[in-house]
């Protein structure tokens, strides 16, 4: 009961006001490190042309940006962009749909999208947009919570980062109501629509998964 409620702040300012809640997410180590390790290992060159769906109130597309990339960032919600555009940065935020972007055809370098492939109606659509978007050789990446991202797991992590309330809670709404997606499952509709042979990587001790592949050439 007690770490139930303990969720109850979290989801709260879910409802009243979500773009604040995500960027209060943010500097939390164990929400932040998963997103800039799974930058790290994609090895983005400075000036890439990269795309973030689902950037939330811009604070990862800021990140990235401050390293050279020449980055779009992409979200559904009015006032996550609001709350984006409001920061610094040279990131272009738009309000758009994921899955028909209306964006150019072979734009870009890299798309990364975190915690967007779990939560679309139909991910291969997702994936299918992707490619258009992407340049003949480029990378897409998604990052999603996996099977592993059960409660026990979400106490392991909340023990290991010693998580205060707010974010312990945080975790545990997160483990219990996120669609989880086997690896394996998306490396399978990457294949699907338009790529080569797709790579796991796992974060967060394996409670969060990024599968990355490359466009095939026309």
């Amino acid at each position: 009961m007690l770490k139930t409620i303990s969720t109850f702040p979290a989801l709260a300012l879910l409802i009243a006001d979500t773009p604040a809640l995500f960027d209060r997410l943010y500097r939390y180590e164990w929400y932040r490190s998963p997103l800039t390790d799974w930058l790290d290992a994609l090895k983005v060159g400075e000036n890439a042309k990269l795309l973030e769906l689902g950037c939330g109130p811009g604070n990862f597309a800021r990140d990235i940006a401050s390293k050279g990339i020449d980055v779009t960032a992409m979200d559904r919600s009015d006032n996550m962009i609001k709350k984006a555009a409001s920061g610094n940065g040279a990131v272009e935020f738009l309000v758009g749909d994921a899955t028909q972007t209306g964006l150019g055809t072979e734009q870009f370098d890299f798309v990364l999208s975190s915690s967007l492939i779990n939560v679309v109606p139909d991910g291969k659509q997702l994936l299918v947009e992707v490619a258009r978007v992407l340049k003949s050789g480029g990378a897409a990446s998604v990052l999603f919570p996996t099977p592993k991202f059960d409660s026990e797991h979400a106490e392991r992590i909340i023990a290991d980062y010693r998580c205060g309330v707010f974010a312990a809670g945080a975790l545990r709404l997160w483990a219990s109501k996120a669609r989880k997606l086997d690896p394996q499952d998306v490396c399978d509709s990457f294949e699907d629509c338009g790529f080569g042979p797709a790579s796991v990587s796992l974060f967060l001790n394996g409670g969060l998964a990024a599968v990355t592949g490359t466009k095939k050439s026309a």
